[in-house]
């Protein structure tokens, strides 16, 4: 625009602004009211459009602020990343996007009522306030350099690589020989659900996979004593062979922890990870799993018939797909309230602690099977998780939701600042695998399987074998870096 054409006295700027405001406020009341007289499926949709376009000096100004705020803290800290996917994961999974006929969605996009919701605001509530219920009595970091210890035996720590490496190697080998590779199966969807009845050996596979994974990602990050341009390479080798094994199991959640828990180690020992990192990596991992679950479950039927009869046309279902993960576990949730404790009583603590009784001889159905059950769903694949809500409202009502939803929050803003303070591998690995485990939970359900507790608790005897009285720094990051929660 020429510098003539500028308005020269504020008040006829402020009028621009205003007749702009209210030209555009007119478009979309006109763009609402069509919309009601030809297109009635719409009216909820437009009369959205048009409160959001008059509370929109409002929504900028909010918005505004929420990102300040947002800019300036610790993104993986407790009270930042775990509310906001929690609330995302409610928010979207209420809201109809496509709508799927019955004989395939089995009932998930039926309305959620308000209840659920409710439901959703007291575990939300309960989380808030044991986190920062922690964090106002713990020891907070202020200014100076955070500095990360290398606090191993060097020469027990490559025994552990070697060792941990073999136990991967004749664990998967074992579990292989026994159900083949899941992955070149004709039915992978439904193979790979052949590995639980090999749990006594999926847990130390899985054990000692994750751990070599997260130890050389270290190697990688930190400046460890023995680090050569040889052991780079055959690091970086090692854990592309380990990412390949993982696809050969045709299942998502083996592949999401390793790569949600690696981010969040790197966002400690390596570098902070800026907004538009963390939301360009969680689009793109929302993609894969996303298209690697559809090309997936084509084995198990052609579903696309299905979803191109609800709207959604062939090229663009694939990246959709996880999209249904999240209704249906919300839409679980939604029926599990309903049945219990009307035509079911609560559990009292039986779901929760049910991967507990893996422990036992024979082979063990999980809480998501607990809830198909409950449900009287048949179909091929999996149960049918419930939310990270589920098992506490399973167990004990909306009392155990706040209740459980309390104490994890309590647990993961305590497991923070003790890693602020130990600033230690060891340390970033228990907290980002806690993390991990909350996130990925919101889905099913924080603790489903024991290999969530056992694999922290190896790396407890881990640290207890290799640790040194001379510990070394490995780096340093700088106390701007890792703002207070």
């Amino acid at each position: 625009m020429p510098y003539d054409s500028l308005p020269k006295q504020p008040g006829e700027l402020i009028m621009r602004i205003a007749l702009w405001y209210l030209s555009f406020l007119t478009g979309a009341l006109l763009i609402a009211l069509l919309a009601a007289v030809f297109w009635p499926a719409l009216k909820l949709s437009s009369l959205i459009l048009v409160a959001l376009v008059i509370c929109r000096p409002v929504l900028l100004k909010v918005a505004k602020g929420f990102w300040s705020w947002f800019r300036g803290r610790d993104l993986f800290s407790p009270l930042v990343v775990f509310p906001l996917a929690y609330t995302a994961w409610f928010v979207v999974g209420a809201i109809d996007f496509v709508e799927l006929p019955g004989s395939l969605s089995f009932g998930a996009f039926d309305p959620v009522p308000i209840r659920v919701l409710v439901y959703a605001g007291i575990g939300l509530v309960g989380y808030l306030i044991g986190a920062k219920a922690a964090a106002l009595f713990s020891v907070q970091q202020n200014g100076g350099e955070l500095n990360f210890r290398f606090s191993w035996n060097p020469k027990l720590f490559r025994l552990a690589l070697y060792s941990l490496a073999l136990i991967a190697a004749v664990t998967y080998s074992f579990i292989a020989y026994h159900i083949g590779i899941p992955l070149l199966s004709p039915d992978a969807g439904e193979a790979r659900l052949e590995i639980e009845k090999y749990h006594w050996a999926g847990t130390p596979f899985f054990a000692s996979a994750y751990t070599l994974i997260f130890l050389l990602l270290g190697c990688l990050w930190m400046r460890f004593p023995f680090r050569s341009r040889q052991f780079r390479i055959i690091s970086v080798a090692a854990l592309l062979l380990l990412f390949l094994v993982f696809m050969s199991m045709a299942g998502r959640a083996i592949i999401v922890p390793p790569i949600l828990t690696g981010m969040i180690i790197y966002n400690y020992i390596k570098e902070r990870l800026k907004v538009g990192a963390i939301a360009l990596s969680f689009t793109a991992l929302f993609a894969f799993l996303s298209v690697y679950g559809y090309l997936r479950d084509l084995t198990v039927g052609d579903i696309t018939v299905y979803l191109e009869g609800a709207g959604l046309p062939r090229f663009i279902q694939p990246f959709v797909y996880c999209y249904l993960y999240i209704r249906y576990s919300v839409a679980t949730l939604r029926d599990v309230t309903a049945v219990i404790p009307g035509h079911a009583p609560y559990q009292y603590g039986a779901i929760t602690f049910r991967p507990f009784q893996s422990l036992l001889p024979g082979h063990h159905q999980m809480a998501d099977y607990f809830f198909k059950d409950l449900l009287g769903n048949d179909f091929l694949g999996a149960g049918q998780p419930a939310t990270i809500l589920g098992a506490f409202y399973a167990d004990f009502g909306p009392v155990g939701i706040f209740v459980g939803m309390f104490l994890l929050g309590l647990f993961l803003s305590k497991l923070y600042g003790w890693m602020l303070r130990e600033r230690s591998l060891f340390a970033v690995m228990i907290f980002a695998w806690s993390m991990q485990a909350a996130l990925f939970g919101i889905f099913g359900g924080v603790f489903t399987y024991l290999d969530t507790l056992m694999i922290p608790l190896c790396w407890i005897v881990l640290n207890f074998l290799m640790r040194t009285d001379a510990p070394r720094e490995l780096g340093t990051l700088s106390h701007s870096a890792l703002p207070a929660q």
